[in-house]
């Protein structure tokens, strides 16, 4: 959680902070920390950021909202995209060997006498 104030714009620390968590892909949100004044964005966040208002709904949302986008969410395997490269590896899985043929050929190949 960032909170925002007057001058957080002008803080490179928390501007360095922010921009390490976006590195780590850690989640994050912005925080409008003051009311009565105007409150800016640290110079890294993103131009998709938005900041929220203080309030204890908006806070207890964002937060599992946060929360919820950070999850590695597990896709099934029957709903997972094929690739060129999953055709190839499924397709190399499957393909059958034949065997050499041996030093006794097969009966139907023996010469009629």
């Amino acid at each position: 959680i960032v909170i925002c104030g007057e001058h957080t714009a002008k803080s490179p620390r928390v501007s360095e902070e922010l921009r390490i968590a976006q590195e780590e892909n850690k989640p994050y949100f912005l925080l409008w920390g003051r009311r009565e004044i105007m409150c800016t964005r640290p110079f890294s966040a993103k131009a998709k950021d938005s900041m929220y208002s203080w309030t204890r709904e908006i806070l207890h949302d964002q937060i599992i909202l946060t929360l919820r986008s950070a999850q590695i969410q597990e896709v099934p395997e029957d709903c997972k995209r094929i690739t060129s490269a999953t055709r190839r590896d499924r397709a190399s899985q499957t393909t059958r060997r034949i065997p050499r043929e041996s030093k006794n050929p097969p009966l139907h190949r023996l010469p009629m006498n």
